[in-house]
């Protein structure tokens, strides 16, 4: 094992465990990556991709090509300053940072908010938002599959007046257009506009404004299926309502199929569509004092066939900013920003095409290394491994941006060998049991609680909430029927330390 310690004269030492010492000075060589911490298991070190300059780095996204080289862009907009760049690195598939930070934009104007996608050719592009003289704009750029500007910094849909366009969210199918959609003001409304290019960044379907005009939309999501339809969806006001879900879908000749379709409660959505051309979509609905993760899953008709949903752990208060994303054997992998009072921790689940999950809700990021990590964005590449970025504070001084990405097969097998010093603190008697057994040794600090108790297959068989100091479970599943006896897991979240526990069913 290599760690890595900072020195006071700016070195590093790197000690090669158990006894080899090395310094290495930062005046003679370049450090391209540097490792903090490995948590929790079945993932990498976190990752600091920025320059340690002290300043402001923020709003990042990536994409993966077929390679498995990780591609991700961040920009330097600072509160109050008038000047930004958009900016990108190149990440290979063993972790190891490629490229320098290389800038995209190349100009002095306010360059915000980059996205990336990465085409079938392995050639990446970015979309963001920057000046023109009417006001922000949507601009593209290609770059070569070795991080060279293929074709520089472009106005591909101009702006329609102050301040012109916001929240920008992109998809690119599988005959490599990219669809394009964001808020934009009209006649002091903010409405969703959806746009598609070509490869060139040349706009082939024209300004679409998909909110209708008495209407205000914010913080939209955009997705794309294989048939080339593009499924959007955006928290649409009125006069009278706010907060509403609504979904649009547009096809591939710039055709509203659906336009506006109420769904629920909620806003800042994340949306993939499965090889059923089915779509799912996670998003945040906010409470008087809290806001909580959904999941939502629609039929091509825009009706819903599961949810909504909670996907949260009702122990955080705060949950914000979900990004969900979908591996090759149709698995859905879901990160968000969650904020417990104290601190603001990335939170990670996986679920299945039905919204059940695979993997519980656990922390990846967080105490004691991070007091605020928020805006997280995940990656899957070809190989079915996970990347996620996010932007960190640990610093101090400014924001960076980091990363991390899995090491291994993450869910119950892994996750049942964690802190394995902590079993003990949830009790479970008796154990084995026939008919029933309670389960005790909840957190003292939390009013409410919550378990999920799994089959040896991973499947969830029961959820119970309480706000007892003790629960008794009877042996029956979520819909009552009593289960067959064998080996079962409980699982619970104390105060962000997901504990472990297996207990025995026998015969009534």
């Amino acid at each position: 094992m290599i760690k890595a310690q900072k020195t006071k004269n700016k070195g590093y030492i790197y000690i090669l465990e158990p006894f080899i010492i090395i310094m290495i000075s930062t005046s003679y060589f370049t450090i391209t990556q540097k490792a903090l911490f490995s948590y929790p298991d079945g993932w990498s070190d976190d990752i600091i991709l920025t320059p340690e300059d002290n300043k402001n780095r923020g709003f990042g996204d990536l994409d993966v090509d077929c390679f498995n080289n990780v591609w991700v862009t961040w920009d330097t907009a600072i509160l109050g300053n008038g000047t930004a760049e958009v900016l990108y690195r190149k990440i290979d598939s063993t972790g190891t940072i490629v490229t320098p930070e290389l800038n995209m934009s190349q100009n002095s104007t306010y360059s915000i908010q980059s996205l990336i996608v990465v085409d079938n050719n392995n050639k990446p592009h970015l979309i963001w938002r920057d000046q023109t003289a009417q006001g922000l704009g949507v601009w593209h750029g290609r770059l070569a599959n070795d991080g060279s500007i293929l074709i520089p910094s472009h106005l591909c849909v101009a702006g329609t007046g102050d301040p012109g366009v916001s929240d920008i969210e992109i998809a690119i199918d599988n005959k490599q257009y990219i669809h394009v959609a964001w808020q934009e003001m009209y006649n002091s409304h903010e409405q969703m506009v959806y746009s598609k290019l070509d490869t060139l960044g040349n706009t082939i379907i024209e300004k679409i404004r998909v909110t209708p005009e008495e209407c205000y939309a914010w913080w939209l999501g955009c997705g794309v299926d294989s048939f080339g339809n593009c499924h959007l969806a955006t928290r649409t006001d009125t006069a009278t309502t706010s907060f509403r879900l609504t979904y649009s879908k547009i096809d591939k000749n710039g055709v509203i199929v659906i336009a506006n379709k109420v769904l629920t409660s909620g806003l800042h959505p994340s949306i993939v569509c499965d090889r059923s051309q089915n779509v799912h979509i996670v998003y945040y609905y906010l409470g008087s004092s809290w806001s909580k993760i959904a999941y939502i899953k629609l039929n091509q008709n825009g009706d819903i066939l599961v949810g909504p949903k909670n996907i949260s752990l009702p122990t955080i208060p705060t949950n914000l900013r979900p990004c969900l994303a979908i591996d090759s054997l149709q698995n859905l992998h879901l990160v968000w920003q969650a904020d417990d009072g104290s601190s603001c921790s990335i939170m990670y689940a996986k679920l299945d095409t039905v919204g059940d999950f695979i993997v519980t809700p656990y922390e990846i990021v967080g105490d004691p290394y991070v007091q605020y990590a928020t805006y997280p964005r995940i990656a899957v590449d070809y190989r079915n491994r996970l990347h996620v970025i996010w932007t960190d504070t640990r610093s101090g001084v400014a924001e960076d941006i980091y990363y991390k990405y899995t090491t291994g097969e993450i869910g119950i097998k892994d996750e049942s060998r964690k802190k394995t010093t902590r079993l003990s603190l949830l009790k479970i008697y008796p154990n084995p049991f026939r008919s029933k057994t309670t389960i005790s040794g909840f957190s003292e600090s939390m009013t409410t609680h919550c378990f999920m108790i799994y089959d040896v297959t991973g499947r969830i068989v029961k959820t119970i909430s309480a706000d007892k100091n003790a629960v008794v479970w009877d042996g029956s599943s979520n819909t009552g029927e009593s289960l067959p006896p064998g080996v079962y897991l409980i699982r619970y979240l104390r105060d962000k330390t997901l504990v472990t526990e297996k207990v025995i069913k026998f015969n009534n």
